[in-house]
């Protein structure tokens, strides 16, 4: 009686620590990997105004507009996945189409306004875009 308590604790702890994921920190080329449901990346010129084409909100995996960008261009919410550092964006959607960064529940971290572009974005605590 008392191996099978003991193999059942164990057995329990061994489900909770595969079941909780550890914390992995970025490191520069974290975003390499990241991509965005249902839009195909191109390789970056550095250049957000050439990279961005109007009427996209657009997010690069790494600063200062370089590595792959992803151009946003529906009025819809994209699902990111394994983006783990920094990248860079810039919204060039016309019309006043603000771009909202939303975390894993869907909550509003940030807003982005047509015109704005950042050189570095912190992308760990975002899920979600919602263009428009």
């Amino acid at each position: 009686m008392r191996i099978r308590t003991a193999a059942a604790g164990l057995l329990a702890a061994v489900v909770a620590t595969v079941a909780v994921p550890s914390t992995a920190y970025a490191g520069p080329t974290d975003n390499e990997n990241g991509t965005v449901a249902g839009v195909t990346p191109v390789n970056a010129t550095g250049d957000p105004r050439r990279d961005c084409p109007v009427g996209n909100h657009c997010v690069w995996t790494r600063p200062s507009w370089q590595g792959k960008v992803f151009r946003l261009y529906f009025c819809r919410t994209y699902a990111l996945s394994q983006w783990n550092g920094n990248g860079s964006d810039f919204n060039n959607q016309t019309g006043g189409a603000v771009a909202l960064y939303l975390d894993q529940a869907r909550r509003v971290l940030s807003r982005q306004s047509p015109g704005s572009s950042h050189t570095s974005v912190d992308f760990r605590p975002v899920w979600y875009i919602k263009n428009c």
